[in-house]
């Protein structure tokens, strides 16, 4: 059974709560700006499932110990979100005492209700709160040119405190809790712990999303590049389209085919083998899967499913590729997008279907995912789609008709741009050369 830290944190008192470590690829300096701080906060909330969007609000300052907590020194000991902001004269009275930075915010949630029969929509507001001396006198130490491994006594706990309350009144108190990996400076050990509080009838519901969601998803070293800590060189993500055997044989005594598309990723090229292929695909239900069995009742005998983009055996049905529609070079690394697209995206329609496609396949499902990684990240990132989503499915039937007509030459896929006919791997005629030359 879990126990609220004392004093307590929320009033009334806790009723669920959840604690996780996971050791990340980046130093303690990296790891606690990004996962501590309003640098990485945006981008780190839309990681985790369920969330749809963050807004970064105005920050303040905050002198501990605060009232409500007369013994609190430092975050694991109190909580913040609505004490008053310090003004400079009581920051100065209080001498040497910790100056907290408190980041506000507001975000929107979708959880599961009623065993997922349907979704509610959860307005949160909350604070971001950590230590930014501690972190600059940390940048300082790194920054030295006679900086090594500190030794343990100079190793130092960092703390950063999430705090949000809900429309329908779930509290939640999260402190997290970075150490330098004992045997690998360059790695970080983050502890989250959860203290929470929701009303009895959805209280089930809310720990269950807590044990399952609140956990640090998959994060690769690149996130936390110091220099840049979200944006990267990036990924090439590209719809793979492939004709798929219906198992249907025709009036002229031919298998009937369809177009089956695909996303691709890769960093660097399309055709490499260490590529990733995601979509949907039609399968029998699993007999001992409850869910399967949920998804196909009352339709016909088959379920969505989602490709695995790690199993070639997933892939079987995707042996005659037409050609590849390069999108976009999205400036994630290749984990980082291939993460967001297995925990974002599931494989049924539901009621979204932003490509409004009149029956549900491959196509809907990866202009969806195209739609959201516009809405959601496009602002970061710079993604921008060449037309509307509703356009899309006609652009894209438009390509597939183009990379049909084209030879695969020396046995290689043909690969096209998306918002120009142009093949994908051709080169340019540099029209200023020589120029100089020129009398």
């Amino acid at each position: 059974m879990s126990f609220p830290s004392l004093p307590l944190k929320l009033n009334p008192a806790p009723n669920f709560f959840s604690e996780y470590s996971v050791v990340v690829p980046a130093s303690l300096k990296d790891a606690y700006a990004t996962l501590g701080t309003s640098a990485g906060h945006e981008r780190v909330c839309r990681l985790f499932k369920g969330c749809t969007s963050v807004d970064l609000l105005h920050k303040d300052e905050i002198a501990l110990p605060i009232p409500t907590y007369p013994d609190g020194k430092q975050l694991a000991d109190v909580a913040v979100r609505t004490a008053k902001a310090s003004d400079d004269a009581a920051k100065d009275e209080r001498g040497n005492s910790p100056i907290i930075t408190r980041q506000h915010f507001t975000m929107v949630e979708t959880i599961p209700l009623l065993f997922g029969l349907f979704n509610s929509q959860v307005m949160l507001k909350g604070t971001m709160s950590w230590d930014n001396v501690a972190l600059t006198a940390l940048s300082k130490s790194s920054d030295s040119p006679e900086s090594g491994v500190p030794p343990a006594q100079e190793t130092p706990t960092l703390y950063a405190l999430y705090e949000t309350v809900g429309n329908m009144g779930i509290m939640v108190w999260k402190l997290r809790i970075f150490t330098r990996d004992q045997g690998d400076p360059s790695r970080t050990k983050v502890t989250e712990k959860i203290e929470g509080w929701a009303p009895g009838w959805i209280r089930p519901v809310v720990q269950n999303e807590t044990t399952k969601g609140h956990r640090i998803p998959k994060l690769d070293a690149q996130l936390f590049d110091s220099k840049s800590p979200h944006l990267t060189s990036g990924v090439k993500i590209g719809i793979g389209l492939f004709n798929r055997d219906t198992g249907v044989v025709g009036n002229n005594n031919k298998p009937i085919k369809v177009i089956e598309w695909t996303l691709i990723l890769h960093h660097k090229n399309y055709r490499s083998s260490s590529r990733t292929i995601h979509g949907i695909y039609k399968s029998q239900p699993d007999p001992t899967s409850k869910s399967d069995a949920e998804r196909a009742q009352d339709r016909d005998e088959w379920v969505w499913k989602l490709r695995d983009p790690q199993n070639a055996q997933s892939h079987t049905d995707l042996s005659e590729p037409i050609g590849i529609i390069h999108v976009a070079n999205f400036p994630w690394s290749h984990e980082l997008l291939q993460s967001a697209i297995e925990t974002k995206f599931k494989a049924e329609k539901g009621s979204d279907n932003p490509g409004m496609v009149s029956m549900w396949s491959s196509s809907g499902w990866t202009i969806r995912v195209l739609h959201y990684l516009q809405e959601w990240y496009g602002t970061d990132t710079g993604f921008r789609l060449p037309c509307s989503t509703r356009r899309l499915h006609d652009l894209i039937k438009e390509k597939a008709t183009a990379l049909k007509a084209m030879n695969h030459r020396n046995g290689k896929v043909p690969i096209v741009n998306l918002d120009d006919s142009e093949p994908y791997n051709t080169k340019r005629k540099d029209k200023t050369k020589n120029r100089g030359n020129r009398s």
